[in-house]
């Protein structure tokens, strides 16, 4: 089932600073320092809205391989791009955690001011063994 913009409205929570919050595509719960909790997308959801990637195999000087991988953006994930930046624009959301390889490949296309206009931010980590996230800092 595709959500429409009202079922994204619905998915977004206020954290206790009262910061508006919503998870673009996660399968994991957000479980923030302040005890606010941040609903995991549904399995099949979250595939789909996923970041594909080419890679590129490359050696060092030791002959060592490493990996380049460039990501890039699907049509439904444009497609749910836009509709958090309707809810961003209308004011009802703040911040729409995704995924670092979201936020790699907004950069190619965007520079950081331009990102800083937009919801989408990673998830700043205030305790790993916790697995709690920071409410006031977010990765860009």
């Amino acid at each position: 089932m595709r959500k429409t913009l009202k079922d994204l409205h619905r998915s977004i929570i206020t954290l206790k600073n009262g910061t508006r919050v919503a998870n673009f595509s996660s399968p994991h719960i957000y479980t923030f320092d302040d005890g606010s909790k941040l609903e995991k997308c549904d399995i099949r959801e979250s595939g789909l809205f996923k970041v594909h990637f080419k890679e590129k195999v490359c050696k060092d000087i030791r002959d060592i391989a490493g990996v380049e991988m460039d990501f890039m953006l699907s049509k439904p994930l444009l497609s749910r791009i836009n509709m958090w930046e309707q809810l961003y624009n209308e004011k009802k959301v703040d911040i729409v955690f995704c995924s670092l390889p979201l936020l790699t490949a907004l950069k190619k296309i965007l520079d950081v001011k331009e990102l800083m206009k937009m919801p989408f931010r990673g998830v700043r980590t205030k305790d790993r063994s916790k697995k709690l996230i920071l409410t006031d800092r977010f990765v860009i």
